[in-house]
């Protein structure tokens, strides 16, 4: 009965391993490509469609609904990505967990393993050798009866090869998860280490570093010839492989002190650490908790990767409910040269790689459900290249980007007032010119979108998308060009995704952004025109009169639907007193904009074939000195 529950576990893939932050990347030994291994959701992973029209709440400023989480892995893929071009190969699929991939020294080939199930009743674990794109090889299959739970771990694992691509060290199952050093060649079993993990050779293929398991794990050591191997020091709980200085004569690696058991702050110290092999004293390069803002976090783990001359050191650690940053050291004098976040602090990172030549840093970009996704970050000018090989990587990206955006939104964006009281936004989006161009959020948000834009360029030789997916890259493409300030794109997103609103409120709700957009393009007259429009469709419901002893009180209603209108026009007047200009040319609130282009102004109000029940406008004279509405 055990067996088919386990297998039925495997079937249904009710993990979150394959998403996991600390899922390895493996750079070839070129630098030119990345291989990496992603998990597919088997449920669309963005909101339902129609979520730019859900508002923020007046009182509050939280989010609502709150953006679906991913759940569910249907299948996990391995791929190889091209650094320059961003072309993308897919080297292996399976329903069953998939270790991440290792480039063989020669980047001739890749190594990893699999779990192949027989039917209801059979299945084994696989090493399997890719000597090209249709070329692979089972280096070792052994046959199980049961499975260990451990099995969802595999994504969080990879494979080592000797330097002279002799052995392969990394996981297999016998009775629970082992570590196996293999012949590449041949697959002959050289050694098994019981419940060990995370191997790493030294420099120079002679001796081999690992992790043994338990309460307290072990940093231990086995040398060429697979005798008996001898423990380094304990280090509590590790996330990562160690990793060798070029010397070959010390490792770094994260120590955590106290056991997984441990929950008390003062028992989780987490350090970064230089072990010498030969018995002298550890030496702490950083301490990786240092600026743990709220102590009772959870810790996650940590990531850490050192370049070639181990003069770079780089890291960045993961508690629940705190930002994310990565931290660049120079180990030699612990100077720590800089701290950034090449997306945004928000988003939970991970699984650090630095390219061989030093000048990349590959890494893992996630949420709090635990969906991960791999990008590139230049190292020099920090600029950020997300990993998208097909459409179901997109659609996570946008995923995780909407999320992170609408966080920032819930957390940061300031109430809108009018008369005193807050009013309910009706979308997402902030409206141009109530926060200066240089508000931090309005930055973060910028750039949140400018990845998002990225992430929307499909190639030119896919396939085109049908029309679910092109309703929901309509929805994400506006969305993205409003918060990057790209009005002439968001204008021309705008007319793209109209004709998909479902209902009068939709349509409604369009309208105030069409004119939040003309604000953003200083076409304060057009926007006049649709805050005009949008006041007369709206009515409104100033509340309602209450008999008191003082006699009759008129009580306001909190959700009066005019309320956002009448908030526009108020910033309509702003925005015309500040800028004077209304011609199209001009950079909006000074903002440089590349790509802008002329628009024709709409020549008749409603656009989107707005279809309302209600009777036209009446245009009233306008009133010297009030606002031309």
């Amino acid at each position: 009965m055990r067996r088919n529950v386990l297998i039925a576990m495997l079937l249904g893939l009710t993990t979150l391993a394959g998403g996991c932050l600390r899922a390895p990347t493996s750079w070839s030994p070129d630098g030119r490509w990345l291989a990496y291994t992603l998990s597919v959701r088997a449920v669309d992973p963005l909101p339902p469609p129609g979520w730019l029209f859900d508002g923020l709440d007046a009182a509050a400023g939280r989010r609502t609904p709150a953006i679906v989480k991913p759940s569910d892995t249907e299948r996990y893929q391995i791929w190889a990505t091209q650094v320059e071009s961003g072309e993308s190969v897919k080297l292996a699929e399976s329903r069953a967990p998939l270790t991440s991939p290792s480039w063989s020294p020669s980047g001739r080939a890749l190594a990893f393993g699999r779990i192949v199930t027989d039917g209801d009743q059979h299945g084994r674990f696989e090493i399997v050798v890719m000597d090209g794109l249709d070329h692979e090889r089972i280096l070792y299959s052994r046959p199980h009866g049961e499975f260990h739970p451990r099995a969802f771990d595999l994504p969080g694992l990879s494979f080592a090869w000797s330097p002279d691509g002799r052995y392969l060290a990394g996981p297999i199952f016998q009775q629970g998860l082992d570590l196996a050093v293999i012949r590449a060649d041949n697959g002959r079993v050289m050694k098994v280490v019981e419940n060990a993990y995370l191997p790493s050779w030294s420099p120079d293929g002679l001796k081999l570093a690992y992790i043994r398991g338990g309460d307290n794990e072990e940093l231990e050591l086995l040398d060429s010839t697979f005798s008996a191997a001898r423990s380094l020091t304990e280090v509590g709980q590790t996330t990562q492989s160690p990793v060798w200085f070029r010397d070959g004569r010390s490792l770094l690696v994260m120590i955590r002190q106290g056991s997984r058991r441990d929950r008390e702050p003062a028992m989780r110290q987490v350090d970064l650490v230089r072990v010498p092999i030969d018995g002298g004293r550890p030496e702490k390069l950083a301490n990786l908790a240092s600026e743990l803002v709220d102590a009772s976090s959870t810790f996650n783990g940590a990531s850490f990767t050192i370049d070639k001359s181990g003069e770079q050191v780089f890291y960045a650690s993961d508690f629940e409910s705190n930002q994310s940053v990565i931290t660049w050291i120079r180990p030699r004098n612990h100077e720590v040269h800089k701290k950034f976040h090449p997306l945004d602090p928000v988003v939970r990172i991970g699984s650090l790689a630095v390219s061989p030549e030093a000048g990349r840093l590959a890494m893992r970009l996630g949420g709090a459900d635990g969906l991960a996704l791999a990008a590139i970050c230049d190292l020099e000018t920090e600029r950020l290249t997300p990993l998208v090989p097909d459409d179901a990587a997109r659609l996570q990206w946008l995923a995780l980007l909407l999320r992170a955006a609408e966080d920032l939104i819930a957390s940061s964006m300031p109430p809108a007032h009018r008369d005193g009281r807050a009013i309910a936004r009706p979308t997402r989006l902030p409206v141009p010119g109530e926060m200066p161009d240089n508000n931090q959020l309005l930055l973060r948000l910028g750039h949140l979108a400018r990845i998002g834009k990225l992430v929307l360029e499909r190639p030119a030789s896919a396939p085109p998308a049908d029309a679910p997916l092109a309703a929901r890259l309509a929805e994400a493409t506006l969305f993205f060009d409003y918060l990057s300030r790209d009005y002439p794109s968001a204008l021309r997103s705008l007319e793209a995704f109209g004709p998909l609103a479902r209902n009068a409120e939709q349509r409604v709700k369009l309208l105030t952004i069409r004119a939040q957009i003309l604000l953003g393009l200083r076409r304060v007259d057009e926007a006049r025109d649709v805050i005009a429009y949008l006041r007369e469709v709206t009515g409104g419901n100033r509340g309602m009169i209450e008999l008191t002893a003082e006699g009759p009180v008129l009580t306001p209603n909190p959700n009066d639907p005019a309320d956002w209108p009448s908030y526009l026009a108020e910033q309509a007047v702003a925005v015309a007193e500040r800028n004077p200009r209304t011609d199209f040319d001009a950079n909006p609130f000074g903002n440089a904009n590349p790509d802008a282009v002329e628009i024709e102004p709409a020549q008749n109000l409603p656009p989107f074939g707005l279809e309302l029940n209600e009777p036209p406008p009446v245009r009233r004279p306008r009133q010297p000195g009030r606002p031309r509405l």
